[in-house]
């Protein structure tokens, strides 16, 4: 009987401790650790003579960050993640070819997309520059 009581007296301290040790460990866990990096949520219109840009990319390119989206029909476009605050060059590009041609098919027609002029199509000659902050951005641009 009495050793049966020592071994639920070491039980019961065994237990305590472990419940010691797994609150410390989820009390360090919950330390403010690393600051979550802030990011932009972007939204506009892309517009060419006053007319929705409704096929092509938006890019915004800054060094190694890049976000981009498809145009939607009215020329909207939102870019809802991973795109942190800062100065960022916009550049607009038409749509790509969807699937090379099978054999004996002819290559699909791409639309001459007019209304992107060429300077807006590269990160190097687009004139189209944001300072995204953090949270929501509304930026619309009407391609001359």
């Amino acid at each position: 009987m009495c050793s049966l009581l020592r071994n639920v007296s070491s039980m019961n301290s065994f237990r305590r401790h472990a419940l010691f040790l797994l609150a410390g460990v989820v009390f360090i866990g919950c330390g403010g650790g690393e600051k979550i990096p802030k990011s932009c949520v972007v939204s506009g219109k892309i517009t060419y003579g006053g007319q929705p840009v409704a096929e092509g990319t938006i890019s915004f390119m800054s060094g190694r960050h890049v976000g981009s989206t498809p145009l939607m029909a009215d020329g909207g476009y939102l870019i809802g993640e991973n795109v942190p605050p800062g100065v960022y060059t916009v550049i607009v590009n038409p749509p790509q070819m969807t699937k090379p041609p099978m054999i004996g098919e002819a290559p699909q027609e791409m639309n001459s997309s007019k209304n992107i002029p060429e300077k807006y199509r590269g990160e190097g000659t687009s004139t189209l520059k944001v300072n995204l902050k953090d949270g929501e951005n509304k930026y619309d641009f009407d391609l001359k």
